[in-house]
């Protein structure tokens, strides 16, 4: 008899639920605040949609905005003592009225968060739209699955990010292509762009480690934001001005006034700084809405993890990683602690483990790739920059910093070191040594 009771209750609300689509009423989503919850004389739960109205859920929206006398960057207590979460629109919206010299980064940094919204959901959803089996014209020197997957996930988060810094109205692009004589096309990150308006020029890779995709390892997107200098004076033609542009991007990382990255994996997590700190976003899928979750990121001073691609540690070339790295495993460094090693494959997965847990991120050079396999203009730079501002440390293969090496190229790559302050301090040590000490 109770379980008659529970089919009837089962079957009505489906029909309610069906009266709702034939009327075009809304219908809500299951959450925490509209599943209507039936209990059985038994004392057994079954949850069903509710037809709540949109406002008996506004308490949800309410939960994520500051109170208007605090500053909007800040997290602030409610009256209950919990924190309350502010998005991430109205986060640059009060730190551009505090500061209002960044101004003019409001519409690039809107046009990234929009754009990783969108890559977010395609990188969720690529396994079902993208088809590994398939092959486009003319790679028959590429034949297996997980690079077709690998290059339509590049080329769909490339229109996403174009897409999006359009919608600015104020922000124009350039696709920056391989020097044919001295980079083989195969060999520079495919998609990249390099935007700018009036004031500043970004350099923006829409996909980081998109060949990871397919086995669900993190993904992610990396930008950097430099001034733009003077425009050309006298009358040019558009080839002209899109070289004058790539010439000026090559800029160290020292001159960035903002960077970050959003990282795509269990959570979608934007992580950017302004030159005053760094701040961690995480996307709320229930809202849609970047949340301010990780405020005022600092890097642990030291940590016991070290993250590299081993895979090349017999063609590593300098002695002095080799020896800090032995080291390590032993316990015979400073901390006299063993480290473990782990290692994404993603750059953007690395270097915010590195973040959040400390330790070093290392790709060195070796005898298969003289100068590591990272790209410095818009991989290592805007990471190295954030890592800088959050009390880390980068640096290249001979101990100097990495925020001062300016590229000569779009895509020229670069070995590179980065992490907290004290274990990079103990391998700088290991790299000024000469091979006889």
């Amino acid at each position: 008899m109770r379980t008659f009771k529970v089919i009837f209750v089962v079957l009505s609300s489906l029909l309610k639920l069906s009266e709702c689509f034939q009327n075009n009423a809304p219908v809500l989503l299951p959450n925490h605040n509209n599943i209507e919850t039936i209990r059985t004389q038994s004392g057994t739960q079954s949850t069903l949609f509710s037809t709540s109205s949109p406002s008996e859920t506004s308490k949800i929206d309410n939960a994520y905005y500051s109170p208007a006398q605090m500053p909007s960057y800040m997290t602030a207590s409610s009256s209950g003592g919990q924190k309350r979460r502010i998005t991430l629109t109205r986060f640059l919206s009060q730190y551009v009225k505090d500061h209002p010299e960044y101004k003019t980064l409001k519409n690039i940094y809107l046009a990234v968060q929009m754009a990783c919204k969108t890559i977010s959901q395609l990188v969720n959803r690529a396994g079902l739209v993208l088809d590994t089996t398939e092959q486009d014209e003319g790679s028959s020197d590429f034949s297996d699955g997980r690079y077709y997957s690998m290059k339509r996930l590049d080329k769909l988060s490339t229109t996403v990010m174009k897409n999006a810094l359009k919608f600015t109205g104020t922000v124009q692009m350039v696709v920056p292509e391989a020097k044919m004589g001295s980079e083989k096309p195969e060999e520079h990150q495919p998609g990249v762009l390099i935007a700018y308006d009036k004031h500043h020029l970004a350099c923006l890779d829409p996909m980081d480690g998109s060949g990871n995709q397919d086995a669900g390892i993190c993904t992610g997107t990396i930008f950097g934001v430099y001034d733009r200098p003077e425009p050309l004076q006298q009358d040019t033609s558009s080839e002209e001005d899109d070289q004058h542009l790539l010439e000026n991007i090559l800029q160290p990382a020292r001159n960035m006034r903002a960077a970050g990255y959003c990282i795509y994996s269990s959570a979608t997590v934007l992580v950017l700084t302004l030159g005053e700190g760094v701040y961690g976003f995480t996307l709320d899928p229930q809202i849609n809405e970047f949340v301010l979750t990780h405020e005022n990121v600092t890097i642990p001073q030291r940590g016991n993890v070290y993250s590299c691609n081993e895979a090349h540690s017999e063609g590593w070339q300098n002695e002095g990683w080799k020896q800090y790295l032995r080291n390590l495993k032993l316990g015979l460094g400073e901390s006299k602690k063993q480290y473990a090693h782990r290692y994404v494959g993603s750059m953007v997965g690395d270097i915010h483990r590195t973040l959040l847990y400390g330790g070093i991120f290392a790709y060195p050079s070796c005898t298969q790739r003289m100068q590591g396999n990272l790209q410095l203009l818009y991989k290592t730079s805007p990471l190295a920059f954030v890592v800088d501002q959050a009390g880390g440390k980068a640096m290249d293969e001979d101990g100097n910093d990495l925020l001062d090496k300016k590229p000569e190229r779009i895509h020229q790559k670069s070995p590179c070191f980065m992490g907290s302050p004290r274990d990079m301090d103990e391998l700088n040590s290991y790299l000024k040594k000469k091979p006889s000490q």
